[in-house]
């Protein structure tokens, strides 16, 4: 038996000592035939205790990954020196702001830049791996693209490091952020708990037009930060989203610090709370309730239960409700980025991006020299003239392009007030939950639907009962399948989720 099982994994365990970065594709073909003569419990034992190589580089390394894309994108992974290989550890992912740039940072930028944040004296503290992945705008963090990227590195990670599958964080700064509450309603499996710092929750559905529900919140743990100043995100106009989050039951642990800006100047502080709220928050693997709504199959998914069809001319139940709000946007955008290595006197454009200077066809190279009453002399100035200025004000500005003063007269757009999300498509719900062996399913405009089976949730030596809808559906023995365990751990890469099994049920 025991040469049976490592003939089976033995491609397994040759792709853990390399970095496999293919989407998806973490190891070589399985052998089938052998899996089907392989005792599940021989096989869930086998994966569960796999070696891994302690001899591996520590610091800061820089992998690749091959994207859906057929992108070639670059992130970096800081390995404590107090990796044993032998024991589990907690994997902590951290998700930069400043996602719509074109290109990446240069790599001298951007180690400065991870350089400058406290994450890796907290890995070797702590004896965290922490992950930095990259992104822009082709691979923004809440499109299909900068999402998957996610994923697969994380389960790159865990083909070669002994990584902790219950105490996967997820954290991030502005975009960043954002993108914790985008995967926490998307693609909460893998992970355990979510920081988001300086965040605004619906981000993705205006930059991407990727759907998000806060339903979808109530299934795991955040704590979340924002801040009084924030000329971006503040406190003000998030406050209400976190209310309505959790009139959804979302688990949101939500404070705010004072007199600061779009900045975590406050992280020093706040470092020692965010990791005692990650060491009491692990991941629930087997979560007894379960509620997820969706438009995609694709994000369909979580934990134990997965919806892979909509219907959308079904009438929705009463239960199923899209948690939304109105908002104002009544931030003033000149809609250009500065040049940072311009020191005369001014404001220098190093690109138009929107906003009031493409309305009147601004070029890179102009400079601001007055706005209004107020002299341009840095970025100072600007921010002092829009602290007294407001949506739909009409503006003065004086441009100097190859040394000519130009004129400018405009107006700033009114405020704009609309939905935070933009449900304009009709979606799914689902809710599900089990006791003993039944699992009782309440689906809201669903087709059809799966549940994946784990013996410590269920006892396999009686039959599973589904109850959909107040009808029985399945009354049955579920057997273990030694190549679906297989199959579904190649995609998950996950030692603590071997479903040994799943029932797929059409409505």
């Amino acid at each position: 038996m025991k040469n049976i099982i490592a003939k089976l994994l033995l491609p397994i365990l040759l792709l853990f000592s390399i970095s496999t970065n293919s989407q998806n594709t973490y190891h070589s073909d399985i052998n089938k035939e052998l899996a089907s003569k392989i005792s599940p419990d021989s096989l869930i034992k086998t994966i569960q205790n796999q070696n891994y190589k302690n001899t591996v580089e520590r610091g800061l390394i820089e992998l690749k990954n091959l994207c859906i894309d057929d992108t070639i994108r670059e992130y970096s992974v800081y390995i404590p020196e107090k990796y044993n290989s032998n024991k589990k550890i907690p994997l902590f992912i951290y998700l930069h702001g400043g996602v719509s740039t074109k290109d990446l940072e240069p790599d001298s930028s951007w180690h400065q830049y991870i350089n400058s944040l406290p994450w890796m004296k907290m890995a070797e503290k702590e004896n965290y791996i922490c992950l930095f992945p990259k992104a822009e705008y082709s691979a923004m963090w809440w499109d299909t693209v900068g999402s998957a990227n996610i994923l697969s590195q994380i389960r790159n990670l865990k083909s070669i490091y002994n990584i902790d599958d219950n105490r996967v964080y997820l954290n991030g700064f502005s975009d960043g952020a954002s993108a914790s509450y985008h995967m926490a309603m998307s693609y909460a499996t893998d992970f355990a708990s979510f920081n988001p710092y300086n965040g605004y929750p619906a981000v993705g559905m205006f930059t991407k037009a990727t759907p998000a529900y806060f339903v979808n919140l109530q299934n795991t743990y955040f704590h979340a930060i924002n801040t009084d100043l924030d000329g971006l995100y503040p406190d003000k106009k998030i406050q209400p989203m976190i209310k309505l989050a959790q009139s959804a039951n979302a688990n949101i642990l939500y404070r705010v610090y004072t007199g600061v800006k779009h900045r975590m100047t406050y992280i020093n502080k706040e470092l020692p709370k965010a990791i005692k709220f990650l060491e009491e928050n692990p991941r629930n693997k087997f979560p007894t309730k379960i509620t997820w709504q969706t438009l995609k199959p694709e994000q369909g998914r979580f934990n134990w239960l997965q919806i892979t069809k909509t219907d959308t001319l079904q009438k929705k139940q009463d239960w199923h409700i899209n948690y939304n709000m109105k908002t104002v946007n009544d931030r003033l955008s000149f809609g250009f980025m500065e040049d940072r290595e311009y020191k005369e006197k001014g404001i220098k454009i190093s690109r138009v991006a929107g906003g009031i200077c493409k309305e009147i066809e601004l070029q890179a190279g102009d400079i601001f020299i007055k706005i209004d009453t107020f002299n341009m002399q840095d970025m100072r100035n600007m921010v002092a003239y829009k602290k007294q200025a407001s949506r739909g004000d009409s503006v003065r500005l004086e441009i100097l392009r190859n040394n000519k003063l130009l004129i400018f007269n405009t107006k700033f757009p009114e405020p704009e007030y609309f939905d935070i999300f933009r449900y304009n498509k009709k979606t799914g719900q689902i809710r599900a939950e089990y006791i003993a062996n039944t699992f009782y399913v309440k689906t809201s405009r669903i087709k059809a639907f799966s549940i994946y089976i784990h013996p410590d949730m269920v006892q396999l030596d009686q039959k599973v009962r589904v109850i959909a809808n107040g009808k029985e559906i399945f009354n049955d023995f579920v057997k273990p399948d030694s190549n679906f365990i297989i199959n579904n751990y190649i995609k998950n890469v996950d030692k603590e989720l071997l479903y040994i099994n799943k029932l797929d049920f059409n409505l």
